[in-house]
């Protein structure tokens, strides 16, 4: 009888990569990139008629991906950054830098810092948005989301979706640790904030 092969310890984003390499090669064609999208009104607005449909869409698509007794609000969280995913398909997929590196450079806090540093954010506009987010509720952050990614250029941002999909699962639990991290990243990377907190 020969022994199993070693298990290799999981990082921390693992999982979350796994997924969105998944979601990225769902969003080859027009077709399911718009049904991707409509995950997020599904995530964020469920009572509506249009996110009634998309869940079923995306639930369709991503069948594989979420599994069918995952958390209703986990499963929520990972409808909303596909379709995240989908809004930006030419957003890069993971590197190979550690997680801790990716948790510090790649957070919502340190995309929204670059953004106010290439100038496609104001600095008004980018402390008003920090603000805002580091006082959210899990479902309020969902609802925000999707406005304030689509105005980021993923090539110039660094967000790091799997970072953003790790974040919100852990923002019920963590909300003033992450909130902390996410301020942090945005005065290194954005040149005179105003905390305000």
């Amino acid at each position: 009888m020969t022994a199993p092969p070693p298990t290799t310890a999981k990082g921390p984003l693992e999982t979350y990569d796994s997924f969105l390499n998944d979601a990225r090669r769902l969003c080859a064609t027009r077709g399911d990139r718009a049904a991707l999208r409509r995950a997020v009104a599904a995530a964020t607005r469920p009572e509506s008629p249009s996110g009634k449909r998309g869940t079923g869409d995306a639930l369709f698509l991503l069948r594989a991906l979420a599994a069918a007794n995952m958390h209703p609000e986990r499963k929520k969280n990972f409808l909303l950054v596909a379709g995240l995913l989908a809004q930006h398909p030419e957003t890069p997929a993971a590197g190979d830098q550690e997680a801790a590196i990716r948790y510090a450079e790649g957070n919502l806090g340190a995309a929204l810092g670059r953004a106010v540093t290439a100038k496609t954010l104001t600095q008004g506009r980018g402390d008003q948005t920090m603000r805002a987010f580091t006082r959210k509720t899990t479902s309020g952050l969902r609802l925000a989301l999707p406005r304030a990614v689509r105005h980021l250029d993923p090539s110039l941002s660094g967000l790091d979706l799997a970072v953003l999909l790790s974040d919100l699962n852990s923002w019920h639990f963590r909300a003033a640790d992450l909130a902390t991290r996410w301020w942090e990243s945005y005065t290194v990377h954005c040149p005179t904030p105003t905390k305000g907190n």
